[in-house]
Parts: structure tokens; C-alpha cells; sequence
């Protein structure tokens, strides 16, 4: 059985914001010198806007269980007709600002530059068709619709005398009785700091599963753009270990 370390009557933060285990998971000793360049990048040139696909795919997951309709379907939908919101729509600018002085760059012997689109129709297809890819890849790598719950808020758990609060992706059940943490993550190739980040987030929504007795027997993130499954088995010694040495 884990022991939480909990030692107050009234936790530290308990008239403050919850601790988000999303913010947390950035900040821990394991990810101090990890390095932040990225591999596996699928798009080298023209790159699509990770922020944008990744918020139409869980919409669309999300719209698609609560009215029982057809995944692509639903994300045709979406993209059709919530279109790109206020930061969405700033990072896409950005990113064809960025490859309009890219491409005005002066070319030399050392460089040879490939052009890249600025064309924001050409941007916006490039964005559907990579999330119309990552809706159809999950589907057959992820989504069982009759062994997951969907968007699963855990909130006010204890854990070394820190109010955590925070909603999880996919909450699997296996067949043995345990269950599996998902995540989705959207990027367009991942170094070490953000695989280990990634990691973090699961293991602090498994202690917090733990804290309100639901076992967890591992963790998976799954990044469609990569199609890539990165897998952790759970221990006691192993999230004990995590409690000790990880968390403030």
C-alpha cells in the first residue's frame, strides 16, 4: 500500500489553486537535464498547427461519445464549424510569418533552403488532413468506446500535503479488473524533456486514481502525428519511489 505522506491536518495549499498535474509534471527533478531538442519530427517544412489538431480531436472525440456519432463524421463537424480560436489562430499566423522570412532568407553555399508554403488555404487543408489522419489512427490503436470513460475529472486529492485537481484523457478498463491511464499528444516530433513530461502527468493521475482507490496497472501516450505508443508498467515500489523523490 502507497503511503501519501500526508502529515498536516489541513493541506498546504488549501485556500490556494489546486496543484494541475499538467503544470507539475514540467517542473520535476527527472526532467531537469533532459535534453529539449526534438526527434521523430514528421513535418520538416510545412508544418501543421499541433495546438489546432489537437483541440479538434478531442472535441471531436468528446462530441462524438456524448451523441453516439461516427468519429470522422463528427470531426468534420468540428473542423467546419468552430474553426480556429483566438490562440489557435495566433499560432498559425506566427508559424506562416516565421516561413515568409524563412524563405526570403539569402541562400549560400552552406544552405540550401526549401521553400516553404505561406499560403493559409494550403496551411488550413494541411491541418484537416493531419487531423483527419490522427482521428482514423486512434481509432484503430486507441479508442474502445465500451472500456473507457472519456474526459474523467479528479479532484481534491491529497498527496504530501498538496490539493491536487485535474481531468484525465482516457480512464481504459482492463480485462484483469485494473485500469490503464491514456493520454493524447498531438506533437510533431518529441525530445526527452517533453517524453518525460508526458510520463509525469500519467504518474501523478495514477497516484491520484490510487488516492481515490482506483488501481492503475500502467500508462500510455499515444501521438498520432508520430503514431507512436509509449508505454509504462506501474508498481507500488515504483510510484512510492515517484512520491519520495519526484513530487514537492
Amino acid at each position: 500500500m502507497l503511503d501519501f505522506r500526508n502529515t498536516k491536518e489541513k493541506p498546504n495549499n488549501i485556500n490556494a489553486f489546486h496543484i494541475s498535474p499538467s503544470s507539475e509534471s514540467k517542473y520535476l527533478p527527472n526532467t531537469t537535464s533532459l535534453s529539449k531538442t526534438k526527434t521523430n519530427v514528421v513535418y520538416e517544412i510545412d508544418k501543421p498547427n499541433t495546438l489546432y489538431v489537437g483541440n479538434n480531436v478531442h472535441s471531436a472525440i468528446e462530441y462524438s461519445i456524448e451523441n453516439n456519432k461516427d468519429l470522422i463524421d463528427t470531426y468534420e463537424i468540428i473542423v467546419k464549424t468552430i474553426g480556429y480560436r483566438d490562440s489557435e489562430y495566433t499560432r498559425s499566423v506566427s508559424q506562416l510569418s516565421h516561413a515568409n522570412r524563412y524563405n526570403n532568407k539569402p541562400l549560400t553555399k552552406y544552405h540550401n533552403y526549401k521553400p516553404k508554403d505561406t499560403n493559409f488555404d494550403n496551411h488550413n487543408k494541411l491541418n484537416y488532413q493531419v487531423g483527419l489522419k490522427a482521428c482514423q489512427w486512434l481509432l484503430d490503436n486507441c479508442l474502445d468506446y465500451d472500456n473507457q470513460r472519456y474526459e474523467v475529472k479528479v479532484n481534491s486529492v491529497n498527496i504530501k500535503d498538496y490539493i491536487y485537481s485535474g481531468t484525465i484523457d482516457v480512464l481504459h478498463r482492463n480485462q484483469d479488473g485494473t485500469y490503464s491511464l491514456y493520454d493524447f499528444k498531438n506533437y510533431n516530433g518529441t525530445s526527452d524533456y517533453e517524453q518525460q513530461v508526458q510520463l509525469n502527468q500519467l504518474y501523478i493521475y495514477a497516484l491520484m486514481c490510487e488516492r481515490v482507490g482506483v488501481k492503475i496497472k500502467s500508462i500510455k501516450v499515444f501521438n498520432p502525428l508520430e503514431q507512436s505508443i509509449n508505454t509504462r508498467h506501474l508498481t507500488d515500489e515504483f510510484l512510492q519511489d515517484f512520491i519520495d523523490n519526484q513530487l514537492r
